[in-house]
């Protein structure tokens, strides 16, 4: 199937942009609480974005979270997932899992020097309103991979089969000088190379689209150029055999295209606190500047009161027959009654954001109270976490490994789930696994504690425990025994068992003082 022209990927990217609008508003409420240094839409650069802001708990919690997220799943410097064995293989799994942990280290190799951290905390951001992106294309031999963060303000999607992601529409915009260093392959015209020498850094508006052909098995990805020549110019066509996006949403409503996070959760409670510390700072005003009543012997202006901080109001009289000449009106509130509201809805957003953070004041906590909150946390976060590995972790990886295919660093994969998959390696995979591991070492105590250790070792494959629990905690697989080492030193330890049986019925030789 041949790639669509620019006036059909056009076409179709502005049906997708018109379905997103419906979306705009609640993100839009969302990023101007949660992250409004974010969001494109409210300024250009240089400018204060939150400056409507009076409550940053939901900032703040939301900042947390995305740090809480980076460092139990894809923490910094650390090998946080390995390529093993599917269930579909049933031979020769320890050979499999030698050679895919050599794939894994040579894949994390090409990742270190990359700027995969520095924009997976910006995915982690995006994501907690709902819908992160980021998109991985092919570097050079130094720097295999490109991240790229991209906001959600930018794309626009397309459902595909199976509530998938079919097609991603970008908009945005690049000075020209730029443009031939970020896709060297492009097609330039006469137009561009004019502007090149006339105006560099004029801003080009460029239309990314990235879609799945079906027919081909591929997808395909277009850059289109727009108006350089009163007509949109088609300046790229690519096609990969994977995604290069990664679009992943926290959950996602059946019908639904993109994902809600816990911020839009929060956001009643972000909303009703933000505008009760701003009457509550208003109200502060009030009462430490005070509005004054002025006697006016002349008719009062109507349009010349304000309600404000050191404000003067002119009245006929300010008490009595005329009162005071300068008289203070009392505006004042209950303070105390708004902190109280302000603590409550506050607790009540960090409950939304998963914040179990250990208060500042009050007793000093113990470490079990640390790890209970932490386990908290853990299973909190771990109910996306399934769509995440869908959505983020595996995708991430098929896209690494046939960058690296291509380039003929490392032999071509089959991440299918099946026969190879990926086993995350992280915190909260850990924290998940010791619950398997708890549950061995609880059913062994129970077993020996009811039978006997006698009866337990004839009905427990016993030398097997130690392998199942270093794979449940993703330990390298060159520090477990294989099954055919396993045969091999129990069959050493067997001969080396006879032969001391037989010193001891023969007694010993000659050079030991024997006869």
């Amino acid at each position: 199937m041949p790639s669509m022209n620019a006036a059909a990927l056009l076409k179709r990217s502005q049906q997708a942009w018109v379905d997103k609008k419906v979306w705009d508003s609640m993100y839009d409420d969302a990023y101007s609480l949660a992250l409004p240094q974010r969001q494109t839409s409210r300024g250009t650069q240089g400018t204060i974005k939150n400056a409507t802001v009076y409550d940053s708990t939901l900032q703040r919690s939301t900042v947390k979270l995305a740090g809480t997220l980076q460092s139990t799943i894809t923490p910094p410097f650390t090998k946080w997932a390995k390529l093993v064995p599917g269930p579909f293989l049933t031979e020769g799994k320890e050979e499999a899992a030698k050679k895919l942990d050599f794939i894994t280290d040579a894949i994390f190799a090409a990742m270190q020097p990359s700027n995969f951290d520095v924009v997976a905390g910006e995915f982690y951001l995006d994501l907690i309103i709902g819908t992160g992106a980021m998109l991985i294309l092919e570097g050079n031999d130094i720097n295999p991979f490109k991240f790229v963060a991209v906001p959600i303000e930018e794309i626009a999607l397309e459902e595909g089969p199976d509530s998938t992601i079919g097609a991603i529409f970008r908009k945005y915009s690049k000075p020209a000088r730029t443009i031939p260093q970020m896709w060297p392959d492009m097609e330039m015209d006469d137009d561009f190379r004019k502007l090149l020498i006339e105006d560099p850094s004029k801003q080009v508006a460029i239309s990314e689209s990235t879609y799945y052909d079906d027919k081909d098995d591929v997808w395909r990805y277009s850059i289109i150029l727009d108006k350089l020549n009163n007509e949109p110019k088609l300046a790229v066509e690519r096609k990969y055999e994977t995604n290069p996006w990664i679009i992943s949403r926290w959950v996602k409503c059946a019908g639904e295209t993109y994902g809600r996070g816990p911020v839009l959760n929060a956001l009643p409670d972000a909303k009703t606190a933000n505008m009760a510390k701003k009457l509550e700072l208003q109200n502060a005003s009030l009462a430490i500047a005070g509005v004054w009543m002025a006697r006016n012997n002349g008719v009062m202006n109507g349009n010349a009161i304000r309600i404000q901080p050191g404000a003067v109001i002119p009245v006929m009289s300010t008490g009595g027959a005329q009162g005071a000449d300068l008289q203070r009106l009392d505006v004042g509130g209950d303070l105390n009654y708004s902190q109280i509201i302000q603590k409550d809805l506050q607790q009540s957003i960090k409950d939304a954001m998963f914040d179990r953070s250990i208060p500042d004041q009050g007793a000093v906590r113990s470490a079990t109270e640390w790890v209970v909150r932490s386990q908290e946390l853990q299973e909190a976060i771990g109910s996306p976490f399934g769509r995440l590995h869908q959505e983020f972790i595996r995708p991430l990886f098929k896209r690494m490994l046939d960058i690296l295919v291509s380039k003929g660093v490392i032999e071509e994969v089959p991440l299918n789930g099946g026969t190879v998959d990926v086993q995350i390696i992280g915190a909260l995979a850990q924290a998940q696994a010791m619950k398997e591991v708890e549950a061995i070492n609880n059913w062994g105590q129970m077993a020996i504690g009811l039978v006997g250790p006698e009866a337990f070792m004839a009905t427990a494959k016993v030398e097997n425990i130690p392998s199942v629990i270093g794979n449940l905690l993703g330990i390298d697989p060159n520090l477990i025994r294989s099954e055919e080492e396993k045969q091999q030193l129990a069959q050493a330890a067997a001969q080396a068992q006879q032969a001391q049986q037989g010193q001891q019925v023969n007694g010993p030789g000659p050079e030991n003082g024997g006869v």
